[in-house]
């Protein structure tokens, strides 16, 4: 790199870390300061070293996940940011240069026509009149996928996907941190959920599928520790779909390595009752977290008693709701659907219904339920939130994209050639196994900010495929 480059890089820093005191300075806020050192921290991170690709790629996928989303001003949302490093640097290694040997795939292929019935879907919404910055902040949800033909351009090396992987792992623990910390400043008188619990269904697996290949035994002591918080943490959640994905992903990784491996049903065994004890250990803390007013006990009880009492589940009762109005659309624009930009609103449900139950003593599960009228653009179904604003083209693309994912983590499982590449695989396999299935009652494969690490998945997945390949090729013409 030219001394030119480097020193125009210490001044953009300098730069930002005077604008950045005096707005500190100006607001004489506490919090700003944390903002200050951390927005420096990131731009040191950035702009010293090698490989600023990937490494504005690795900080938007952990900044976009462990901060809590917040409100669109000025065309961005704060977790979007470092986004921008990653175009800027790709833009840069352009005019360099630098072109990645990579290619796309299959899997991109799939995206590209994805992203493609999205973008028809937004001139469909734009051509019915509806607002350019509604069409725009769905789109946007949407092109998070893109950060997949980034992935691809900084063609990551093992090293750097280790980076990768790691990385969401930890994020998935500091998560779970924040929920124990949730716990422990509102004494349990609130549900711990925010969108990041979706991260549990990847995390898991991977730290489950790591335990079974990894050797050093450092990285096992960790990685319980890990799966033990984690598996607290989804404990707190309450929520159902991942109360029931989790143990399930992890029983699918033990009957996998039962049969990849072929282990015997002795170590089946034994797996099965070390994972057992290491989820009721992660159950034993609630008894010295209770409170005088509300339990956690009986918030796990209320939460467990409403499997009971689905027929009266506002947020069961929601879905439905909104579906009914949803399908009526579908059926007059089945193709291309009615575009981005459309919203449909509770018409029969009540604002802030409250379910109490009480054979669970004097606990009150309150569901919080938007007002009547509040329009609605994300429905809690995946591939409904599809198929209303991009139609069975759209619908089609995605279930295709998914499943030729799929198959390329199997691929990849199947034909690794180390321990990493086998239990990262692995985990990234069965755990999109359980994001699908929870795409059926939650907009998580579509409508969160987790598209950046779902597309980071992708990306990492198909460079591994295409180097199996590339290297079974050489070993045929050798041969």
């Amino acid at each position: 790199m030219s001394l030119g480059i480097t020193q125009k890089r210490v001044w953009i820093v300098l730069i930002a870390m005077q604008l950045l005191l005096l707005w500190t300075f100006i607001s004489l806020k506490p919090i700003y300061v944390i903002t200050v050192v951390l927005g420096i921290g990131c731009l040191l991170y950035l702009l010293w070293g090698s490989d600023q690709l990937s490494r504005a790629i690795l900080l938007t996928i952990v900044v976009s996940s462990i901060m809590l989303q917040t409100s669109r001003k000025s065309l961005f949302r704060v977790e979007e940011l470092p986004f921008i490093f990653v175009v800027g640097f790709f833009l840069f290694n352009r005019l360099l240069g630098s072109k990645s040997d990579s290619k796309i795939g299959p899997t991109g292929w799939w995206l590209v026509l994805f992203l493609g019935a999205v973008t028809l879907s937004a001139g469909v919404g734009i051509f019915n009149g509806r607002s350019f910055s509604k069409i725009g902040e769905e789109l946007a949800v949407y092109f998070y996928y893109l950060l997949f033909f980034f992935i691809i351009e900084a063609d990551l090396d093992e090293r750097w996907i280790k980076y990768f992987i790691y990385a969401i792992i930890g994020t998935a623990f500091i998560v779970s941190l924040e929920y124990i910390g949730i716990l422990h400043i509102y004494q349990g008188k609130i549900r711990c959920a925010t969108d990041q619990q979706v991260l549990f269904n990847i995390a898991i697996p991977l730290v489950v599928s790591g335990l079974l290949y990894e050797k050093r035994k450092r990285v096992h002591v960790l990685l319980t520790i890990f799966l033990v918080l984690m598996g607290f943490a989804v404990f707190l959640t309450l929520t159902r779909m991942l109360w029931a994905s989790v143990p399930l992903s992890v029983l699918l990784i033990l009957f996998i390595y039962l049969c990849r491996e072929k282990a015997s049903l002795r170590q089946f065994l034994y797996a099965g009752v070390g994972v057992a004890v290491v989820v009721m250990f992660s159950f034993l803390p609630t008894k010295k977290l209770l409170t005088r007013q509300v339990t956690l006990k009986q918030a796990v009880q209320g939460r467990v008693a409403t499997f009971k009492r689905l027929k009266l589940d506002q947020s069961l009762l929601g879905r439905l709701e909104l579906a009914s109005y949803v399908l009526p659309r579908v059926h007059k624009h089945p193709m291309v659907g009615t575009g981005l930009g459309d919203k449909v609103f509770y018409k029969t449900m009540s604002p802030g219904a409250v379910v109490a139950y009480s054979s669970v003593g004097s606990y009150n599960y309150i569901y919080s339920v938007p007002p009547c009228r509040a329009p609605i653009k994300w429905l809690d179904v995946s591939y409904l939130n599809v198929l209303w604003k991009a139609g069975i083209i759209g619908l089609f693309f995605f279930i295709g994209l998914y499943t030729v994912f799929i198959k390329r983590c199997l691929f990849v499982f199947r034909n690794a050639t180390n321990d990493f590449e086998r239990w990262s695989s692995l985990g990234i396999f069965v755990g999109f196994i359980a994001l699908l299935s929870t795409g059926f009652l939650s907009a998580v494969l579509v409508g969160y900010r987790f598209n950046f690490t779902w597309a980071a998945l992708m990306g990492i997945i198909e460079l591994q495929a295409q180097r199996i390949e590339r290297n079974r090729a050489l070993n045929c013409n050798e041969s």
